[in-house]
């Protein structure tokens, strides 16, 4: 392990490429929806009128990430128990196997009620595999990281989710400028989801052939794997998911930023749609460029201080960046697009070391993935359905208020956790005493 330590050799650059690929093939599966929403709506949705379909399409979007907490119950034990590959690869078969139903399924004219009814069920499938991918990837990359660069291969987990967030938006560019409107409400709108499932096989070939961590198997070979990671992390660790709970709830603006914003800027100011998401674009590029950097940052200086800066800073600018956004101008819409990206970047290129640094081996994929899910179900899924109820109903500076309160909670809890940066991934679960259980 030494020799991995100090020098990125092939043995931690296939795990760094087959963990982030297959996330990235997730996030595009999961952008792609909510970039193409106001195209595909009423095909799939007969509501009406456009925001009504809309506000269904964004429910929907709002189901698979309810599913989430459901498969980190059921599937993130799973990587405790035969390892974070196994999971990984049964994760990317679920989300491939979901683009591809949702690329496939008639139109409402076609088949009525049942076109909607298909829909939310490749979204439940696809929510299901979410709810085991974040914390088995973050886990698999950084038990694979150089301990002194734990923050830097972290990031590439959210790299490689911005990749796919920004691989979606542009395609979403792409479909809405080369089909004329006719042809994108037909079929246009099927041609991304088609490739990503194509996506999903290539990375399933990777996942295959990459290692097991090392993290993993001294715990195999020492025979020190839980029976019931759930019961053990709900009886003993507690504190740990209300951690991992109050930084992930920062999803709420993670997807307001780098999936909703071009369409909330459309709906509240009348910005084009085909201008807001090239603002996308170059906002999720300049997050992408930050992300090694404030990861190899939190290496240096803590996980504790970037986490909260994070949710100082939104909380104080949420609310005038959004109101700016009701500025039909594309400048605006760029400056602010930016800024959040930015601060957004605070969390996304520290979470997976820190998570990884809080919870034990041998509980590790479980622990971090029952909070981490929920957070995002509670307030990243639901984040785009509120914005957008909001924003059409002429309050769209509601969102800022949402946000404001959950940085007040969030900084509260960061600030009483202690600094985790260096901690050992190998360590197992001990049974904490009386008084840790009644925290």
């Amino acid at each position: 392990m030494a020799t991995t330590a100090a020098h990125p050799t092939r043995r931690t650059a296939s795990p760094l490429i087959s963990g982030s690929f297959g996330n990235f093939v997730e996030w595009y599966d999961w952008g792609i929806f909510a970039v193409l929403a106001t195209v595909f709506s009423v095909q799939i949705f007969d509501a009406g009128s456009d925001v009504g379909s809309l506000l269904k399409t964004m429910t929907t979007f709002a189901v698979g990430f309810a599913a989430r907490p459901l498969g980190a119950i059921f599937l993130s034990p799973l990587g405790d128990r035969i390892g974070r590959k196994r999971l990984l690869s049964l994760a990317i078969m679920m989300m491939a196997g979901g683009s591809l139903v949702l690329g496939l399924t008639p139109n409402f004219e076609a088949i009525g009620i049942f076109s909607p009814i298909i829909f939310i069920a490749a979204r439940i499938l696809q929510g299901l595999s979410a709810g085991a991918e974040f914390q088995a990837g973050s886990s698999y990359i950084v038990e694979h990281a150089p301990e002194t660069r734990r923050g830097l291969y972290g990031s590439v987990t959210l790299m490689s989710s911005i990749a796919g967030t920004l691989a979606a938006t542009a395609t979403g560019a792409v479909v809405t400028s080369v089909f004329d409107a006719e042809t994108l409400a037909q079929w246009g709108w099927r041609v991304p989801f088609i490739i990503g499932a194509a996506l999903g096989l290539v990375g399933l070939y990777l996942r295959t052939r990459a290692p097991e961590t090392e993290a993993f198997e001294k715990m195999t070979g020492a025979n020190a794997l839980v029976k019931s990671p759930l019961s053990e992390v709900f009886k003993y660790h507690k504190l740990t998911m209300l951690r991992i709970f109050a930084i992930s709830i920062y999803t709420g603006s993670y997807y307001l930023w780098t999936v909703f914003l071009p369409t909330y800027a459309h709906l509240a100011s009348g910005l084009p749609l085909q201008d807001t998401l090239l603002g996308g674009i170059i906002s999720l590029i300049v997050m992408f460029i930050a992300l090694p950097f404030l990861g190899r940052l939190s290496d240096r200086v803590g996980r504790k201080p970037l986490l909260l800066a994070h949710f100082i800073l939104m909380g104080l600018f949420a609310y005038p960046m959004l109101r700016l956004l009701e500025i039909p101008s594309f400048g605006v819409f760029l400056a602010v697009d930016i800024i959040g990206c930015l601060i957004v970047g605070l969390v996304s290129a520290t979470q997976s070391a820190t998570y990884c640094e809080l919870t034990p081996a041998n509980i590790r994929t479980t622990a971090m993935g029952i909070p981490y899910n929920l957070s995002s179900a509670l307030v990243g899924g639901t984040m785009p359905l509120i914005a957008t109820a909001l924003v059409t109903s002429g309050n769209g500076q509601g969102v800022a208020f949402i946000i404001i309160g959950i940085a007040v909670f969030s900084a509260i809890v960061i600030f009483l956790m202690p600094e985790v940066l260096g901690r050992r991934l190998d360590t197992i679960a001990q049974r904490p005493t009386a008084e840790e259980v009644r925290l």
